[in-house]
C-alpha cells in the first residue's frame, strides 16, 4: 500500500512544509509502532537526497488496507 501526504497550503494559508513532513513522520511512526514496515518512498526520498524541500511525502508499507484503516480513523477509502 502506498499513501501520500501532500502539502496543501502555502504562505497564505499559514501552513508550512514542516507540517507535511511531521504528518508523514507520524504516519510512518504509527505504522511501525503497530508492527508494520513503513518507509518514505518516491520523490520525497530523491528530494531529500538532493537537499531539496519535498512538496509531498509518499509512504510505502506492507500493511493491509484494513490495518491502515484501523490505525487512521479519518482515512478515506
Amino acid at each position: 500500500m502506498l499513501a501520500a501526504v501532500r502539502e496543501t497550503g502555502g504562505k497564505e494559508s499559514g501552513r508550512s512544509r514542516l507540517t507535511a513532513r511531521q504528518a508523514a513522520m507520524d504516519v510512518v511512526r504509527r505504522l511501525q509502532e503497530a508492527g508494520h514496515i513503513a518507509y518514505f518512498a518516491g520523490g520525497c526520498v530523491r528530494d531529500m537526497l538532493l537537499r531539496r524541500p519535498p512538496k509531498d511525502y509518499a509512504v510505502a508499507t506492507g500493511a493491509r488496507p484494513e490495518a491502515v484503516l484501523g490505525l487512521f480513523r479519518r482515512t478515506r477509502q
